[in-house]
């Protein structure tokens, strides 16, 4: 925590024991190395005993340490592992009547010097707020989200349980907002605990590195990450913090073009009804069919006493005499626009169903899996006049699709 020989401070202190002897001869010796003391668990979980942790930034000439209350207790340099932040760490225990006071005496190669903090029980909760969220690295390379983190109390902060996971924005636009869907095309998904370093007790930082590289468009318009963090005092409190962040400038996606199905429709008689499917192309999504109201699509009968279209995009006929074929307008954004026209012949007589693009396989469909999903070919109607039947070459093949209605496009 603090660098130096003689130091008050709120949380502890540090004193040279060596500055007595040597002070008239050859000044002042420092100890060159932050030091945290931290509880590992709530304060009198453990009964009788509370788990500490020690921290040391610089590592390089530790000796040992000892707790200056039971001289029996001494960690070697052998028994510090490397820090979660920086430096190494150890873990001990103290029992009452010590146990809020924990006293270490810190010994180096040429000096030594204690350190201790005292704790209390207390009610107040933490703070957390997120501080940072970038992303450094190539895209052609490797890549890392970096995060920092501020977090204070009146006493000490203990630790941070930490989640993160990195989203498309088209991703999760296309599950309809469901993080766990989305979350299956995670561009990073990472849980760990967070601790304040011995330099800067009030912030905590971690860096992820990525599990698929991003280019720079998706970065400044498809990437997200959500952030979910719980810090905990010394006393057991804790606060809570949920955030989604935005890795660059937005998540716009620009729309790229605009298509309908079917081209045309053509209905044999007064009780039919065909759905028009529009499909949106987006920068990151790609083809996004969109049906139904609520779209952003306008849907336009030229003549609606004939054939009426609905503000969903489902036609029906509405009289048998229509003269020429009537067009819908379909529109998207107030720049797309696409016709589609419709006509009844009650002459015409559905006579046979095949799937497209099935000649070579003799008609015959194969999944690859169960399961999945797949993509299923249009289906092709054959239409026959039913005034020239004898006439082969007045049989036409339509292109059929099934939502909720049938949707037929000559081809």
């Amino acid at each position: 925590m603090q660098k130096g020989i003689v130091m008050k401070c709120v949380k502890g202190s540090v004193v040279n024991l060596l500055s007595g002897l040597f002070l008239g001869l050859m000044g002042v010796t420092a100890v060159y190395a932050d030091t945290d003391i931290r509880v590992e668990s709530a304060l009198g979980a453990g009964g009788t005993h509370t788990q500490y942790s020690i921290g040391l930034s610089d590592c390089d000439d530790l000796v040992s340490v000892a707790l200056a209350t039971d001289e029996s207790q001494v960690l070697t340099r052998s028994q510090f592992r490397p820090s979660r932040n920086e430096g190494c760490e150890a873990t001990f225990s103290i029992g009452v009547p010590d146990f809020l006071t924990p006293e270490v005496v810190i010994s180096f190669l040429n000096d030594s010097s204690t350190y201790s903090e005292r704790y209390y029980h207390e009610d107040v909760l933490p703070s957390i707020s997120l501080n940072e969220v970038s992303i450094s690295g190539d895209a052609a390379l490797s890549q890392s989200v970096n995060v920092s983190l501020d977090v204070a109390d009146n006493n000490d902060v203990s630790f941070v349980e930490f989640s993160i996971k990195g989203l498309r924005a088209s991703a999760l636009r296309a599950a309809g907002g469901v993080v766990d869907i989305a979350s299956e095309t995670a561009f990073l998904d990472e849980s760990l605990k967070l601790y304040p370093s011995p330099k800067n007790p009030n912030a905590v930082y971690a860096s992820f590195p990525l599990q698929s590289l991003l280019t720079a468009d998706i970065i400044a318009h498809d990437s997200l990450v959500l952030i979910e963090a719980t810090v905990f005092d010394a006393s057991g409190n804790k606060r809570h913090l949920s955030k989604l962040e935005y890795l660059g400038q937005d998540v716009n996606e620009e729309v790229t073009g605009f298509s309908v199905s079917p081209k045309k429709v053509v209905f044999t008689n007064l009780l039919e009804a065909a759905q028009i499917i529009p499909t949106i192309s987006y920068t990151f999504r790609g083809d996004v069919p969109s049906p139904g109201a609520g779209q952003g699509v306008t849907y336009t009968s030229a003549d609606p006493a004939v054939v009426l279209v609905t503000e969903s995009g489902v036609i029906y006929p509405l009289d048998e005499n229509i003269a020429a074929p009537v067009d819908i307008q379909v529109s998207f954004g107030g720049v797309y626009q696409e016709t589609i026209s419709v006509e009844l012949d009650v002459n015409k007589e559905l006579v046979g169903l095949k799937l497209k693009d099935l000649d070579k396989t003799n008609g015959l469909l194969t999944l690859a899996g169960l399961n999945e999903y797949f993509d299923i070919p249009d289906l092709i109607g054959i239409l026959r006049d039913n005034k020239n039947h004898l006439d082969r070459h007045a049989k036409k093949k339509m292109t059929l699709s099934f939502i909720d209605y049938c949707i037929a496009t000559p081809k």
